[in-house]
């Protein structure tokens, strides 16, 4: 999950994107006007049309024969997709170049996530690089995303 934000202030709109090993892609625009999992709204984005590459692939893996691996790359025009929270925001932070310009420094607020299922537990494992602490779990919590800068 990516969207605008600084050090101070978190999004409120931003992309969520989910990669699986079969190699499925999720990709949407979240409203998030509530800083959790309540009336979040999601806008589906077509992912042939998001100027990305991915690839995912099940087998081995450095670490596990059962494993799986992905990539993808994500293009700074679509980076300059998602809505701004306000037009202070758009200005002092964000002045990014599309259309493959030049790209200035941008700072945004971001979270990584996955949801496990080892192989005949029957549970999930849910791990990301910056825990939101909800019971039951969500990862939708903007004001605990961690501070991403971009730079040329």
């Amino acid at each position: 999950m990516i969207g605008r934000g600084s050090d101070s202030d978190y999004p409120r709109y931003y992309h969520e994107l989910d990669l699986g090993p079969h190699p499925a892609l999720f990709a949407a625009t979240i409203s998030n006007p509530n800083d959790n999992c309540t009336e979040i709204q999601d806008y589906y984005l077509q992912c042939n049309t998001l100027g990305m590459a991915w690839e995912a692939h099940q087998g081995n893996t450095l670490l596990n024969k059962d494993g799986w691996w992905a990539v993808m790359i994500i293009s700074f025009d679509f980076l300059a997709s998602v809505p701004a929270q306000s037009d202070s925001l758009r200005q002092s932070h964000h002045e990014i170049r599309s259309n493959r310009g030049t790209y200035l420094a941008t700072t945004w607020r971001a979270n990584f996530y996955r949801v496990d299922s080892p192989k005949d537990s029957g549970r999930l494992e849910y791990s990301s690089w910056q825990p939101t602490d909800m019971v039951p779990p969500c990862f939708h919590v903007p004001s605990k995303f961690g501070v991403l800068n971009i730079t040329n």
